[in-house]
């Protein structure tokens, strides 16, 4: 993605959100600044990145559990808004499925995240994509995840009509990395809701997914009947090349 749109966005984010900036607010606004203008350097530098996603996918609808798990090569560039997928292995309730079933049941999953919420979803990814359609909720405050001292920074969207309805990142206080994402989605439809965990780790200089938890309901139809389901998506990512 072009840099003029991550610089809207960090104009958008680090605008002051209250009347005296604190010196915790204004810490962290030059923090963010140097995070973000280095990931966006790093991402151009970076021509194509290859991962593996491995998953598990579990679907409880009231027709029975159904459980997926997968390996898959993810492939693409830093600032391309989807990934190339190259599925490696698959298996359905604990039996391995023949190969030629596999994307089409790989498509089944991806079109009930429908379509706006799996963008966001590999937006997360690579998370600087997301700050555009985002505005601060208040100012930065201290944490602690997991252990680790961190910031936290809640925001909001700003198209209240699109799948976000909140958005929350953690940075480590001692060198900024980025450790945590989380979203709350809404995709079109009653009765749907989405959070979306991602855990990061710094490799070659890019905040990249160690980790990735979906949980929440969707409406699914059916042939002429539509039920809520309650989904569960666990992935782990590792072997990352760049070039």
């Amino acid at each position: 993605m072009k840099r003029a749109l991550f610089l809207f966005a960090l104009a958008a984010l680090c605008r002051p959100t209250v009347a005296q900036p604190t010196p915790l607010h204004a810490d962290f606004e030059a923090q963010f600044s140097v995070w973000l203008d280095g990931q966006v350097a790093r991402a151009q530098e970076i021509a194509h990145v290859s991962f593996v996603e491995v998953a598990s996918r579990e679907i409880d609808s009231p027709y029975g559990v159904r459980r997926s798990a997968f390996e898959a090569r993810l492939s693409g560039t830093p600032g391309e808004p989807s990934w190339d997928r190259e599925l490696l292995a698959f298996t359905l309730n604990g039996e391995d499925i023949p190969r030629d079933k596999w994307d089409p049941m790989d498509r089944r999953w991806r079109h009930w995240l429908r379509g706006p919420v799996e963008e966001m979803t590999d937006i997360l990814l690579i998370p600087p994509r997301l700050f555009p359609h985002l505005r601060p909720a208040g100012p930065p405050q201290h944490d602690d995840l997991d252990g680790i001292p961190a910031f936290r920074f809640d925001t909001l969207p700003k198209d209240a009509q699109g799948p976000i309805q909140r958005a929350t990142f953690w940075f480590a206080r001692d060198d900024f990395r980025l450790l945590r994402s989380r979203v709350l989605a809404q995709p079109p439809g009653r009765g749907n809701h989405l959070r979306v965990d991602v855990d990061y780790l710094r490799a070659e200089g890019l905040d990249v997914p160690q980790a990735r938890r979906i949980e929440g309901t969707l409406q699914i139809k059916r042939r002429i009947r539509v039920f809520s389901a309650l989904i569960l998506y666990e992935a782990t990512y590792r072997d990352y090349a760049f070039r």
